[in-house]
């Protein structure tokens, strides 16, 4: 990525990396020992701004509040409510906004809330950086930064801009972030690149949002910012525009299915009042704007007005329960998102990892050792042919367990305010031999207050070896670590049962069968070795003192995958969603940690490869059941979660850097890590997993596809509904064609649909998943909730309650009932008959099973609501607003008979499918 003057690098015409320090020094008219004049920062700061990425994610409150009303259910239902307000049915206009505004308030507090959380999981800390002003070093606020300031780092020192590097020592830094790396990245001032080179290939440079692991050096500021690598890649991702998830689309496909129904119902309706019901007005005028309120209330009774607060309360319900699981979810459409997954994309590093280095195996000339435990978590134990080292064993082989905590500057550190865990404070490498020494029953304070270092021979790339040297009770000793061949170089003897031996032909290759066995499970192999040096020795070189060493073993580390992410990708690709790894690391280590957590086995593309590769042949390789890409950079993953996308896939993109942002902010749903993930990330994605753990993402595509399940069920029982409420209204016509009253009224209907319905459907959305909901495999794109079969299916029923409403009617009138009683038995059949519609479209097994008492909240609001219905139906006085006459206790027979029948052929369709 380059530097240059479009990114705020003054007086660069070509990237840094391609230029010499003194160049690039010039040419911003600095210098490399004083630095800039305070006065000339102060220019520049006004000239460039603040070095700060901008956030554009965020929206205040008005406009998340505007957002909720954007869907095409609620515009329909915004003007059904300004008709019925028209037509004079002020009492229906009401009850539409007021189900209209406590949506929009469930969904605006959802997702302000869920901004509050993400805010909370932001560093509150200000980052503080060294520079020299004026001849002078000084601490200034890294959003003072700006081009051509000199900074100074050390280890641990988070980078605060990006710098193209003037001096080196022994330089490393971190930068899984932005390259998705998991090595420290070796850093060197003299190199100039002469070809255009990516991120992971410019050593000279530096860039904000990494931290140095070892070393220390002295760079100029080259870009900051916006101008940033991090603000590139950052201000690319903010054009990227969402696609609307699946249930969104969904929801406005049925939307306008329902609008174009109201208008023919609306219109049906119309016309039979006119042909049917014109002697009983006085006048033309009064029958037209009386059929025209009919047809209005019919059509608008007829869209199911609690759906879209169903729809809020059941994505609000999976929200919480995610919250609950570490899943902070900013839009409340992105959960639902989840149940159709069909491909995820994981980052490795701090993903699939736990991102820190572990010591997981050790070996002594003629003894293995096995440790225990996860990460610098120093919680385990040292074992030998499966049982642990007792404290007599532990206290023998302790000169071992504590020599690569000697060797080594890098430690890690409990958890404090800032860290939930314990981290590590420089080389991750080197913090791995912390948590050993514990394990081991040392305590590395101690240990290092009893060895003070007397002088660091440091690392570097050619020798690949380091060596501290420690005095310690009148002793002087140099302990080594480094690669095994650079290592052995330097050693005669071998500590063999407690006896240095030299080290000979025979010992040699056993120690190069170890490592052999280490590399052939694709583990990182540190060699370790020690010398005592005499008392007239006092000054050390590499030439002088590294040599006569004494070897003392190995041991062999990775960055472990997460516990529990083994059983997450089986549950994962059980439920037939298939998982991709996409890492910036090597294809030797992506390939072996996917074989730990049981990722099928499948192709590794690297980087180079993929870039030579056409889209055409990219699409056949990823229609693979599992694909692993190592080396890739961001522009590469944003290229596969588009051709993904275009397949049809619904695709799921995890990641903690800022190397994800493009495939984050591109993906069907983005899911950033909260503890190690970069703000930047955070900020592109939908879902934050607080502990970065991919099984936290598995309960969640559980969560996504039961709030489907639910949510499926509630859309069927309440168009079921509709679709009765109108046949009722069908056959009434017919009725009234031989001088039969109508057997219900647009504002019955409406109540029905309020009171009758409305706390059972969202109850309904609380249901927990059925056994089988992981082994299905995830819902096709194209598939509609409502398609040609299921709609066949809810006519037929819909049609069937209708009936039963209107059997309800015609046998009270035909008992002796009046026209006011017959419209309660009416009403009161189709409520019961859609308890049971509800109680039964729950599952698609029987409804007499334990799956019938799993939902406590429904069993409660059909007691609710039933005792409202029958108080309202039976009551006298109660009913009459609705117009009602209570029902005699023999009326009662007749919905009760209706919902049986309706009862009786949903279980019998059931069990004709099985």
């Amino acid at each position: 990525m380059e530097q240059g003057t479009e990114r705020g690098t003054a007086g660069l015409e070509e990237p840094a990396y391609r230029l010499s320090a003194e160049d690039v020094i010039a040419r911003l008219d600095s210098d490399a020992m004083n630095g800039l004049a305070e006065a000339e920062a102060a220019e520049r700061r006004a000239r460039f701004g603040a070095n700060l990425l901008e956030e554009s994610g965020r929206q205040p409150l008005y406009q998340l509040f505007l957002h909720q009303f954007r869907d095409l259910l609620i515009v329909v239902l915004f003007v059904a409510a300004a008709l019925a307000w028209y037509l004079g049915d002020i009492r229906g206009a009401i009850v539409l906004l007021v189900i209209i505004l406590t949506n929009a308030a469930i969904g605006l507090y959802q997702e302000y809330h869920a901004e509050a959380l993400l805010e909370r999981l932001r560093l509150m800390i200000r980052s503080r950086a060294r520079v020299v002003r004026g001849g002078e070093t000084r601490e200034v606020d890294a959003e003072d930064l700006v081009p051509g300031d000199i900074v100074l780092l050390d280890e641990g020192d988070a980078v605060a801009a990006d710098l193209r590097l003037v001096e080196t020592r022994e330089l490393a830094t971190n930068d899984f972030i932005l390259t998705g790396e998991s090595v420290p990245q070796d850093k060197d001032a003299a190199v100039v690149l002469e070809a255009e080179s990516g991120l992971s290939e410019q050593d000279n440079l530096v860039f904000m949002g990494t931290t140095v692991a070892r070393g220390s050096a002295r760079g100029v500021v080259v870009a900051t910012g916006m101008t940033s690598a991090i603000g590139e890649i950052a201000r690319v991702g903010q054009t990227i525009q969402r696609d609307r998830s699946p249930l969104q689309r969904e929801m406005n496909a049925l939307a306008g299915l329902l609008t174009k129904m109201a208008a023919v119902i609306a219109l049906g309706v119309f016309a039979f009042n006119l042909l049917l019901r014109g002697a009983e007005y006085a006048d033309t005028a009064a029958l037209v704007n009386a059929s025209i309120l009919f047809a209005i209330g019919v059509a608008a009774a007829c869209v199911p007005q609690g759906l879209p607060a169903q729809i809020t309360v059941a994505l609000s319900l999976g929200v919480s329960r995610l919250a609950r699981e570490n899943a902070v979810v900013k839009r409340l459409s992105a959960v639902e998102t989840l149940g159709c997954t069909s491909v995820i994309c994981s980052d490795k590093t701090g993903t699939i990892t736990e991102n820190q280095m572990t010591i997981v195996r050790a070996w002594v000339p003629g003894i293995s050792y096995d440790i225990t435990g996860q990460g610098y978590d120093p919680e385990g134990a040292i074992q030998r042919e499966g049982r642990a080292l007792e404290s007599q064993e532990l206290g023998r082989a302790g000169f071992f367990f504590q020599h690569g905590l000697l060797a080594s500057n890098g430690r890690t550190h409990e958890p404090d305010d800032s860290h939930p865990a314990w981290y590590a404070l420089g080389d991750p490498t080197e913090a791995a031999f912390t948590p050993l020494a514990i394990k081991a029953g040392l305590d590395p304070d101690e240990r290092s207050s009893a060895y003070p270092v007397v002088a660091e021979l440091p690392f570097d790339s050619e020798r690949k070896r380091m060596t501290l040297v420690r005095s310690h009770a009148g002793r002087t000793i140099g302990f080594m670590k480094g690669a095994t061949g650079s290592v052995l170089e330097t050693c005669t003897g071998c500590q063999l049962d407690g006896v240095v031996v030299p080290l000979d032909d025979t010992q040699r290759r056993a120690v190069e069968q170890q490592v052999a066995a280490y590399s052939a499970d694709s583990l990182r192999v540190i060699a370790l070795a020690y010398r005592e040096f005499g008392e007239d020795e006092v000054e050390f070189s590499i030439e002088a003192s590294e040599q006569d060493f004494v070897f003392a073993g190995l041991v062999a580390m990775l960055d472990p995958p997460r516990e529990g992410v083994r059983r997450a990708v089986s549950e994962v690709l059980g439920a037939q969603v298939r998982l991709f790894m996409l890492t910036g690391d090597n294809p030797i280590t992506a390939a072996a940690i996917a074989e730990r957590i049981g990722m099928p086995e499948g192709r590794v593309l690297t980087g180079d490869e993929l870039a030579r590769m056409p889209d055409g042949e990219l699409r056949e390789v990823l229609s693979g059941e599992s694909l692993i890409m190592s080396r890739v950079s961001p522009q590469d993953k944003y290229r596969v979660v588009k051709l993904l996308k275009s397949l049809g896939e619904v695709v799921a993109v995890t990641g903690d850097g800022v190397n994800d942002t493009l495939s984050l902010k591109s993906a069907d749903i983005g899911v950033a890590m909260g503890e190690q993930g970069s703000d930047v990330a955070k900020e592109a994605a939908e879902i934050v997993l607080t502990d970065d753990d991919l099984t936290t993402l598995v309960l969640a595509v559980r969560e996504g596809r039961t709030i489907y399940q639910n949510l499926r069920s509630v859309i069927l029982s309440s168009i079921t509904s509709n679709i009765g409420e109108l046949s009722c209204v069908c056959i009434g016509f017919g009725g009234a064609a031989v001088g039969l009253p109508i057997p219900i009224t647009a504002v019955q209907i409406l109540s029905i649909d309020l009171m009758g319905e409305m706390l059972p459907l969202m109850a309904l959305t609380f249901d927990p998943a059925e056994p089988r909901l992981m082994q299905q495999p995830p819902r096709k794109t194209g598939a509609h909730i409502i398609d040609r079969r299921r709609l066949l299916e809810l006519v037929l029923f819909g049609t069937l309650m209708g009936l039963g409403g209107y059997f309800s009617f015609y046998m009270v009138l035909a008992t002796g009932g009046s026209t006011a009683m017959a419209q309660a038995a009416t009403f009161l059949g189709i409520v019961l008959v859609q308890y049971m519609n509800i109680l039964s479209r729950r599952s698609a097994g029987s409804l007499f099973s334990r799956y019938l008492f799993s939902n406590r909240p429904l069993g409660l609001a059909l007691l609710f609501s039933f005792l409202f219905v029958a108080i309202i139906t039976t009551a006298p006085g109660v009913g009459s607003w609705f117009g009602f006459e209570p029902l005699r206790p023999r009326d009662w027979l007749w919905p009760a008979l209706a919902a049986l029948v309706f009862l009786g052929a949903m279980e019998l369709r059931k069990a004709l499918s099985r």
